[in-house]
């Protein structure tokens, strides 16, 4: 529901003040054309991997300095995992989810 403040997900949908995210999943992080992106994301290099989406979700300023997104960032692992589902789901030809991380010893 927040990221519909700035962004929209349908296929060929207009971009608002954030770009469209469909098909984000996998793409360039510059992924839409002509898109008026910050002069941070202008610089950036890489895809949108699930690892990338997670720690932008997090704390976007935190993960690209200079960012012009004013979003804080989503802190509890399980609402970020349930947005990155939903932009997988929206992304045609998505990446397989990466492995699960395995359990942490317990502690003697």
């Amino acid at each position: 529901g927040q990221c519909s403040t700035c962004h929209t997900i349908t296929p060929g949908g207009a971009n608002g003040t954030g770009p469209n995210l469909h098909n984000i999943v996998g793409a360039a992080k510059m992924h839409i054309a002509g898109f008026n992106y910050s002069g941070a994301m202008k610089a950036a290099e890489g895809q949108w991997t699930y690892e990338n989406l997670d720690a932008w979700l997090k704390s976007p300023a935190g993960y690209m300095k200079g960012t012009s997104m004013s979003f804080a960032g989503i802190k509890k692992d399980a609402d970020r995992a349930n947005v990155i589902a939903y932009l997988a789901a929206n992304t045609e030809g998505a990446p397989p989810f990466p492995a699960p991380l395995a359990a942490a010893a317990p502690a003697e």
